[in-house]
């Protein structure tokens, strides 16, 4: 299971408000294109992301984001965080060739809970 840590806004400087450490597997794709891309998040608040994917995104652009929550027991339900979200940074990371850090502000997001009976 992930650890959650909480951040204050004046330690992070950052509008989104709290922002929690999350490193969570997700799925990225960008509107108009084909395909979906992997990543991980790194970070999140109720408004915004910052996660690494495979491939860096044109800030401005549009992308589907899939973010997967995992279920504390056999009992309980994971889910996915949906969201549109806009990109505001995007860079190459020097040291890792193939990953991207992607900043982006969320648009509506919605939490989707799975059925731990049909695995849906």
């Amino acid at each position: 299971m992930t650890a959650l840590q909480e951040h204050p806004v004046a330690e992070q400087g950052h509008r989104g408000g709290n922002r929690f450490q999350l490193s969570l597997p997700l799925k990225y794709h960008v509107v108009g294109e084909r395909g979906w891309h992997d990543g991980q998040s790194d970070n999140m608040s109720l408004t915004d992301i910052l996660f690494r994917g495979e491939d860096p995104v044109e800030v401005g652009r549009t992308i589907n984001l899939r973010v997967f929550l995992p279920r504390a027991s056999k009992s309980q339900r994971g889910g996915a965080i949906l969201s549109r979200a806009t990109v505001t940074q995007s860079r190459v990371l020097d040291d890792r060739p193939g990953q991207a850090f992607i900043a982006a502000v969320l648009i509506n997001p919605r939490l989707i809970r799975f059925n731990p009976e049909n695995g849906a």
